[in-house]
């Protein structure tokens, strides 16, 4: 197995070995169910236990100016916030950054609590 993804269960488990063993048994049977079986990723892991994706929250603390350390394989294909719509160039700044970002990560469907517990309890 990726040492990503067994990382990625003590994280979400917090330790807990149970916890653990149904992710990866939940994992297990995603991943059987495609054919070919598909390869269990960190982000497998963390969907199935409710955890905001470690570069969703990477990305969302480097909008509040948040070096966040994080386990996992670090993609940064998130986009989230940044511009204002397409139809002009102009960059949002400051509290309009911070905002656009909030309601991308709404529109998602992540929960706020989720992700604040994540950026200040890495």
């Amino acid at each position: 197995m990726n040492p990503a993804v067994i990382s990625a269960l003590i994280s979400t488990s917090s330790g807990d070995l149970r916890r653990a063993i149904t992710y990866l048994q939940s994992a297990a049977r995603l991943s059987s169910a495609t054919e070919p079986p598909t390869p269990i990723l960190p982000e497998d892991i963390q969907e199935i236990a409710g955890v905001v994706p470690d570069n969703v929250v990477r990305k969302f603390a480097q909008t509040l100016g948040v070096d966040v350390p994080v386990n996992g394989r670090g993609d940064e294909d998130v986009e989230m916030g940044g511009t204002t719509p397409s139809n002009t160039t102009a960059v949002l700044r400051g509290f309009d950054l911070i905002r656009s970002t909030v309601r991308s990560l709404v529109r998602e469907g992540y929960s706020a609590s989720q992700i604040l517990t994540q950026v200040c309890f890495p």
